[in-house]
């Protein structure tokens, strides 16, 4: 059994109603972007790391 806490001035209820439903094509896409994004940021830092590591030599 779950449990949710709601706080007396109603903000829980407000907040959820402000989140976005997305469809899953819309979260599909999103989740293909974070990829994109992990795998550019992932080769930056290899790049960095390879480029220090030949220059100190």
């Amino acid at each position: 059994m779950s449990q949710t806490l709601h706080r007396a001035d109603g903000e829980n209820s407000a907040a959820e109603s402000r989140a976005p439903n997305f469809s899953h094509e819309e979260l599909a896409r999103r989740r293909k972007a974070s990829q994109r994004l992990a795998w550019v940021l992932g080769t930056v830092a290899l790049a960095l790391y390879l480029i220090g590591f030949l220059l100190k030599r």
